[in-house]
């Protein structure tokens, strides 16, 4: 089995442990990508920088100049937040730009998510499958009452953590 199927079949059988949706079956990615790009982007003065930005946009992200990763959602043509949770390995955090709405995705075996690395990103967020399983963060005010996290950009990408680890063992 290729690590493209490896990776599209893990994305189809969602299982949910506690209040934190897992991918089941992720496999150590990392070994199979080179630190920088690819060698089939490079030219003899560095990486080609329109086969880079060709590479994102077909695998339907882009990286701002600040280095943040965006996502692009298929149902409203927007780019979506994406970042890690710094409590939870494997968690990924995923903001909505037009209500600020905050979801999340967390993969079951693959612990920690590189997303300075361009082909990993591709892997596993370019087929948009992400957009099915991602699970809407739900907070509880003063009240009691749950309601959808809302968050303005600054807001999220300032934040370390916004999950709380489940303990497995229980």
């Amino acid at each position: 089995m290729s690590l493209s199927t490896a990776l599209r079949s893990s994305l189809r059988g969602i299982a949910s442990f506690g209040s934190v949706k897992r991918f089941p079956q992720f496999y150590n990615v990392y070994s199979q990508f080179p630190s920088h790009f690819s060698t089939e982007t490079e030219t003899k003065s560095g990486e080609d920088f329109d086969a880079i930005v060709k590479y994102r946009c077909d695998n339907n992200f882009k990286r701002n100049l600040d280095g943040h990763v965006q996502l692009l959602h298929n149902e409203d043509g927007c780019y979506w937040d994406v970042k890690l949770d710094g409590n939870v390995p494997g968690a990924v955090l995923i903001r909505s730009p037009e209500k600020g709405e905050v979801y999340f995705l967390r993969s079951e075996n693959l612990r920690q998510i590189d997303l300075s690395n361009d082909r990993l990103i591709g892997r596993l967020f370019g087929d948009n499958q992400w957009q099915g399983v991602k699970e809407p963060l739900m907070a509880v005010s003063s009240d009691g009452a749950h309601h959808h996290l809302k968050l303005a950009r600054d807001q999220f990408l300032a934040v370390f953590s916004l999950l709380i680890p489940v303990d497995e063992k229980k």
